[in-house]
């Protein structure tokens, strides 16, 4: 999954609101509601919401497997 930094990632972008973010992803497994939320995704995602409940950070979980459960960085290498 690529991560294109001050962005987000293909599914989830700063300032989408979290309904769109739960249609697209599903709900979370952890954190449902609250500021900070944990999805099963491949690599997880963890979104953290801003008061106005949109996408305010983009968090790629890291598992060492490499491959598809892992980020990148657009612009990085």
């Amino acid at each position: 999954m690529e991560i294109v930094p001050g962005q987000g990632v293909a599914l989830v972008r700063i300032g989408d609101p979290r309904s769109q973010v739960e249609e697209r992803v599903g709900s979370p497994y952890h954190g449902p509601g609250g500021q900070r939320a944990v999805y099963s995704a491949s690599p997880m995602l963890v979104i953290t919401y801003a008061a106005d409940e949109t996408v305010e950070l983009v968090e790629i979980g890291y598992s060492g497997e490499g491959g598809d459960t892992e980020g990148t960085t657009k612009g990085f290498s």
